[in-house]
């Protein structure tokens, strides 16, 4: 027993209290699937509604499933699903109403690994932030020993109160009732809170729209989701907007242990900057040196021009933009929705990101629009943010992501990461070369094991039949038990691409078939959405074997009266797995099929199935052949001797019961029979007697329910049984059919 039927709660002081007996008796159970038994199994699923053929992945799950039958009735036993996490990040209220409506985040442009998945194999600008967040639950790194990378947003404008500390949810998830982390480097205390004295009102809160693309939490239905998500804290530190304000910032950071640091500012740089070397030799520099030393990862935006006004500048043709072109940091340029090059660009640019997208609830977006005051409602009280100041913190968010994969992730290995894995050829101005796709640089980072395949069908070494269909393998992915959702595809080293397809969960079927003799490698292979194969390959060896047959009935040198009808039945087992329950002259020559003739009369043409159907046969000695013929022309035959004479009296006897029938849920066979006689009419009740070779007489009737003997262990008892009819004039008539008894524990 892993869990009793004790609750636990929490007082108004949040101390824990137990309270036995308030799960109303249901506890939490581990079993062990080997104690389950599976001879009650059929009949458990035909009491519970299952019908048809069904198929486990394996013997334990088999097992488990008798359990969670046997057991569900006096014990309201229940299987304990396991579920997964939803994917959308549901931000800010979009609208009103019970339950409300929410933006989902995981959709936005910048967000999403495609931005329009009705074209397939175009991914759009594909940044992938939502999925990178996914994969990061898929490898299970929250289950682990991690930490989130603090993210030290260097700046002025932040949504904070002044007295307390206390910010908005999108500080954190403690943030309403505990300060999140912070410095003011302008009065030298720890209340960084207030506008920026800025004339300009959209960026008097230019702290707090940075936090939000970096940093914000995200699924708290307030604000919008930072690209760091959950795997970042934010540490904001308020500045003035001077040089050696930002190079004691940026001390400030390293020293307090910032993953990375984000410099959403700058200023162009005149001529001193040549004379006096006020780029590579400032306080600034040398700051920005130091803490890359310590492990920080310096981001700063490209600029907007030497006015912050000019779009689309040059800085190799003009003045030199700082910080962007200082050592050790990693200048991002911003793109728009459709890739284009947007605010300064040049060979200092490191990397793009996007711009003008929405941040997260300011003060000064929540006094926007008539509606805005009212309700708090709607994608107007996001403030949209824009410029390389936007740029910059989107990409100091997807480090502090990396950062919390792989806490020694030093600053020129994440620019080589995040160049290596971003999105190349720009857009229509051919200006930014390569922007960021987090998803890629996550996955790169962190890697991971992928899809775990394995065969269930066959073994290694295993023969199979020419023209095999059934192959089937088992698929179990992701560290944090997500289920498999991806592509699928078995191939062989000899034939090529047997089946593609698009799958779901843990078991997987082809149906695929090989049609070329020899020794094939087959490879099945499972693609998650993430990227990730996995792969397992056996060897077989395909054959092309005659089919084997048996002539059921008639038996050889058997006798019967022109006036009964001869039942013609045969059984046909065949390594490929090949049906022959069509008549050869009704398919093409790459069909399996099975056909009777007789050397007096011919082709015999059944109604239905060639396996076992009645024949008029004329007077005479008839050698009669079966014969069958698989898909690759491969022919067998199988002949006995009956004669047919002339005279009247003995019934006609036909057993419905299918040969080699299966049992019902319980374990009974339903034997099913008609017997008729010229003077007697219709044969019933005692005039019709079944029997076993194996269990002797089984009882009388047209039809009879019955339990056959198996064998005491494993293995298969063959019953040979008959359907003996006896006339008012002790004439006899019988039919016969085979059945199989087989034990599985």
């Amino acid at each position: 027993m892993l869990r009793d039927d004790t609750a636990l709660a929490v007082d108004d002081a949040g101390a824990r209290i137990e309270v036995p007996g308030a799960m109303e008796g249901w506890h939490l159970v581990r079993i062990d699937p080997q104690a389950s038994g599976l001879l009650d199994l059929p009949a458990l699923a035909a009491e519970a509604g299952f019908e048809g053929e069904m198929r486990f992945s394996d013997e334990a799950t088999m097992r488990t499933f008798a359990a969670i039958l046997r057991e569900r009735g006096a014990l309201r036993a229940e299987p304990n699903f396991v579920g997964t996490l939803a994917a959308p990040l549901n931000e800010h209220v979009d609208v009103a109403g019970d339950p409300p409506t929410y933006i989902d985040w995981s959709t936005q442009w910048w967000m999403t690994a495609d931005d329009d998945p009705t074209t397939p194999a175009v991914d759009g600008l594909g940044i992938g932030v939502a999925k990178a967040f996914e994969y990061l639950r898929y490898v299970g790194l929250t289950e682990g020993t991690w930490q989130p990378a603090r993210v030290a947003l260097i700046d002025a404008g932040f949504d904070l109160d002044p007295e307390t500390g206390l910010g908005t949810p999108d500080y954190g998830p403690t943030a309403t009732i505990e300060p999140p982390l912070q410095i003011d480097l302008v009065d030298y205390d720890q209340r960084a809170g207030g506008p920026n004295p800025d004339p300009d009102p959209s960026r008097q809160w230019h702290g707090e729209q940075v936090l939000g693309v970096a940093a914000a939490w995200p699924r708290n239905g307030f604000g919008g989701a930072g690209t760091g998500g959950e795997y970042v804290r934010p540490l904001v530190i308020n500045v003035a907007l001077t040089t050696s304000d930002w190079a004691a910032a940026v001390r400030t950071a390293a020293l307090s242990h910032a993953a990375a640091i984000n410099l959403s500012l700058g200023s162009t740089c005149w001529f001193l900057c040549d004379e006096l070397d006020l780029v590579t030799g400032s306080h600034l520099q040398e700051e920005i040196v130091t803490a890359t030393a310590l492990g920080a990862i310096v981001v700063t935006s490209a600029g907007n021009g030497p006015d912050n006004a000019t779009m689309d500048y040059d800085m190799d043709d003009g003045d030199r933009q700082a910080p962007c072109e200082m050592e050790n940091v990693l200048c991002v340029g911003a793109i728009d929705a459709s890739g284009d090059n947007v605010w300064n660009h040049g060979r200092a640019v490191d990397l793009w990101a996007p711009t003008s997208i929405l941040s997260t609830v300011t003060p000064f977006s929540a006094d926007l629009g008539p509606t805005a005051d009212a309700d708090d409602v709607g994608v107007d009280e996001l403030h949209r943010f824009g410029g390389t100041s936007c740029a910059s913190p989107f990409v100091a968010g997807v480090i502090g992501m990396l950062k919390a994969v792989d806490p020694e992730l030093r600053w020129d290995d994440a620019l080589d990461l995040l160049q290596r894995t971003g999105r190349s050829g720009g857009g229509s101005d051919g200006i930014a070369t390569r922007w960021l796709d987090a998803f890629r640089a996550v996955r790169t980072l962190q890697g991971g094991p992928g899809p775990v395949v394995g065969w269930s069908s066959h073994a290694d070494g295993a023969r199979v039949g020419w023209g095999s269909t059934g192959f089937a393998f088992t698929v179990a992915d992701g560290a944090a038990g997500f289920d498999f959702t991806g592509e699928l595809t078995l191939r062989s080293d000899v034939q090529g691409r047997l089946c593609a397809f698009e799958g779901t969960g843990g078991f997987h079927e082809c149906r695929g078939s090989l049609r070329m003799l020899g020794t094939h490698v087959l490879t099945a292979e499972a693609t998650n959405e993430f990227g990730l194969v996995g792969r397992a390959s056996i060897e077989v060896e395909v054959v092309n074997e005659a089919p084997v047959l048996m002539i059921v009935s008639p038996a050889d040198g058997s006798e019967s009266f022109t006036s009964q009808d001869v039942v013609l039945r045969a059984q046909v087992t065949d390594l490929d797995g090949e049906r022959f329950d069509v008549a050869c002259a009704a398919v093409a020559e790459d069909e399996a099929c099975a056909e009777w003739s007789s050397s007096l009369d011919g082709v015999l043409v059944p109604p239905g199935s060639p396996l076992d159907f009645v024949a008029d046969l004329s007077e005479g000695t008839h050698v009669l052949t079966f014969r069958a013929r698989d898909g690759a022309g491969v022919m067998a035959e199988a002949t006995v001797t009956h004669t047919v004479v002339r005279g009247a009296g003995v019934p006609n006897v036909r057993i419905r019961t299918r040969h080699l029938a299966r049992p019902d849920a319980m374990g009974f066979f339903p034997l099913r029979g008609v017997a008729s006689d010229a003077e007697d009419g219709d044969l019933v009740g005692a005039s019709l007697e079944w029997s076993s070779n194996v269990d002797g007489v089984l009882g009388t009737g047209e039809a009879l329910d019955v339990r056959l003997s198996g064998p005491p262990r494993e293995g298969i008892v063959e019953h040979t049984v008959t359907l003996t009819a006896t006339d008012a004039d002790g004439n006899v008539g019988t039919d016969t059919v085979l059945l199989h008894v087989v034990r599985v524990e």
